[in-house]
């Protein structure tokens, strides 16, 4: 039993006397890892914004789509009725068979000549019952004439002055169908409703279209310097949205090919023109539609516009913006360094900190991030994000204008002085860590290395 005794007792202080080497090896001999082991992300100077993000199409602000009036085949197709051709208003851009419609016209012509031929015949008969009438008169006032041939005379000069009437309104008839006619006969050429520039085109030679296809012809933009986005916003975010709003987006068609330098060379400015009442649903998400106004910009090198109809872009709406302001990276406030990398000194700025801010009441204020100092070691710096500036507002979380990202607009810094900020210098910018390597994993029966004797 004694024996049993000894050995519990020997073998827990060999624990204990493990644990206390582990833990002074742990704290006294730290792998530190080299500057680019970690991943940090850069703090930013200039504005933010609180943004709602939409996704929508471009397209013309007025744009005319080329349809058939008339029925026909397509004999003859013009030159420059193709894609991107800029065409006037008035400009014929297809041909079609027109001998029926030709027919139609020559044979209304033929119906208003035999009109007229009934208008002449009609008025030398009323000219005969005038005289026959004007004849019954005198012979009734000589007193060789009778009263029943005057009535009869005027009756009939009455019904031939009718028929005149009614030859008129025949060639009237005739006239206005001749006009329906010669209206089909130039129908047979479909013309530009607009000036602008053919960007679709669905029509063949030979091919057989009348009013009820379904399919446009042409589609006609108007003016390519005047765009719109029409997008979707979602249902939640629709009350942020107000008339008048400026928005940004990015043109991806030359996105790839910008100066990295220059934040703003695909990018556009727009404002919102109209929001739409009624709702559209899709697969059971409920969204409105938001159109925004957009000046395009020409392409040299593409000799081409930037935003082309149908492009699909992601929208800005900003609905808050701050300028001149730091912004601290959502990932580095949001990073938790493990308590292996946090040197003697940086826990006790770390419990001075804790110990101020819970005391005045504003833990939920200030947050903790984490940058490299000097030796390339993880300390710790205080910013506020919460609360108001100076001005009395809050600080805002969202994305930097001409760049996006996520952002935490910063209130205030904890006057580190190893922070050396200069808003004109981006090299005194700091950047804090948003992940580092995981610590060594340690063995409580490792032993450590003897030196060698001599």
């Amino acid at each position: 039993m004694k024996k049993l005794l000894v050995t519990l007792v020997l073998c827990g202080v060999g624990i204990a006397a493990a644990v206390s080497w582990y833990e002074s090896r742990q704290r006294n001999g730290i792998v530190w890892p080299a500057r680019d082991a970690y991943k940090t992300m850069p703090v930013r100077f200039g504005r933010i914004a609180e943004v709602v993000n939409a996704t929508g199409r471009v397209q013309p602000v007025d744009v005319a789509v080329v349809a058939a009036e008339v029925a026909g085949k397509v004999v003859e197709i013009y030159p420059y009725a193709d894609f991107n051709a800029k065409v006037e208003k008035g400009d014929p851009l297809i041909k079609l068979d027109d001998r029926l419609a030709q027919r139609k016209v020559d044979q209304a012509r033929l119906a208003v000549q035999l009109a007229e031929t009934d208008i002449l015949r009609a008025e030398a008969l009323r000219d005969a019952a005038h005289l026959a009438y004007e004849k019954q008169l005198e012979l009734r006032d000589k007193g060789v004439g009778f009263q029943k041939d005057v009535d009869k005379a005027r009756m009939e000069l009455q019904a031939a002055e009718a028929a005149v009437r009614l030859a008129q309104a025949r060639k009237d008839e005739a006239e206005v169908v001749s006009q329906q006619a010669q209206l089909g006969l130039e129908l047979t050429i479909i013309r530009a409703p607009i000036s602008g520039v053919i960007v679709d085109r669905q029509v063949v030679l030979g091919q057989a279209i009348s009013p009820l296809h379904a399919t446009p012809l042409f589609t006609i933009a108007g003016d390519l310097k005047k765009m719109q986005v029409v997008a979707a916003v979602a249902e939640g975010d629709i009350g942020k949205v107000r008339l008048g709003q400026r928005a940004t987006f990015q043109a991806n068609s030359r996105a790839e090919f910008d100066d990295p330098g220059d934040d703003q060379a695909s990018r556009f400015e727009a404002r919102v023109t109209q929001i739409r009442p009624m709702p559209s649903n899709v697969q059971g998400v409920v969204y409105y539609t938001v159109v925004l106004d957009v000046d395009n910009r020409w392409d040299r090198e593409s000799n081409s516009w930037l935003l082309r109809p149908g492009m699909t872009v992601s929208t800005d709406l900003i609905r808050r913006e701050h300028v001149n302001t730091w912004m601290m990276p959502s990932d580095g406030l949001d990073f938790q360094l493990d308590e292996y990398y946090v040197t003697a000194e940086a826990r006790q700025k770390i419990d001075t900190w804790e110990a101020r801010l819970e005391a005045s009441g504003q833990r939920r204020e200030w947050k903790r991030a984490w940058i490299l100092d000097e030796n390339h070691r993880p300390w710790p710096i205080y910013v506020r994000v919460g609360g108001t500036n100076a001005q009395g507002e809050p600080g805002i979380k969202g994305g930097e204008d001409g760049r996006g990202g996520d952002f935490q607009e910063v209130l205030e810094w904890d006057g580190d002085p190893r922070l050396k900020l200069d808003s004109r210098q981006p090299t005194s910018w700091p950047e804090v860590i948003t992940d580092a390597p995981p610590p060594p994993k340690r063995s409580l029966i490792e032993i450590p290395k003897m030196p060698k004797i001599l």
